[in-house]
């Protein structure tokens, strides 16, 4: 059999994410070509897939060709690693505990919402932004903003111009647009 008479069938594999769009980082999801060779058996498999979130995995055959393509034994198996932590927020960072499932074990992860370190002094759940700290419960800073007079809507509790799906605040001092080329 010639590799042009090969025929179109495929092993694909697709991942989707928590939200059902599809992932297409790494090896998430991909197709691959059964070998040829009419009447042979043959193994075919596809290693070292690393799923690197979450979500849904769907994979099955498909034959696009015109012959009769017999697919027996067709097998799925996978390797869970340890989950560490999920964490998912309300829409002003303050944790959903209801979806979230904390560390089990140590190391404990204290960078959350936006990667900014969770304080537990005092158990009040304030987030360091370097400059000021951030309570996400009532989605308000604890201290003045540093440099607010420079914004053009004078607040002493300012955060990126009342604009922050533009701008972003990254270590508290004042915005940024990240779409400016330095």
């Amino acid at each position: 059999m010639f590799l042009h008479d090969r025929p179109k069938a495929y092993m694909v594999w697709l991942l989707f994410d928590n939200q059902m769009k599809l992932v297409r980082t790494g090896k998430s999801s991909g197709a691959r070509q059964i070998p040829e060779g009419a009447g042979q058996v043959r193994q075919m498999a596809e290693n070292d897939i690393v799923m690197d979130q979450g979500g849904f995995l769907t994979a099955y055959t498909v034959n696009e060709s015109p012959s009769s393509v017999y697919i027996d034994n067709f097998q799925l198996s996978t390797t869970s690693g340890p989950v560490l932590e999920q964490n998912d927020y309300y829409p002003f960072g303050m944790l959903n505990n209801a979806l979230s499932v904390p560390a089990l074990s140590d190391p404990v992860n204290n960078y959350k919402y936006n990667g900014k370190e969770l304080q537990k002094e005092l158990s009040l759940g304030w987030l360091d932004y370097g400059r000021r700290l951030y309570d996400p419960q009532i989605a308000r800073w604890t201290q003045t903003d540093p440099l607010a007079e420079l914004g053009r809507r004078w607040s002493p509790y300012n955060y990126c111009v009342d604009n922050s799906v533009r701008f972003i605040d990254p270590d508290g001092m004042i915005w940024e647009d990240p779409n400016q080329v330095r």
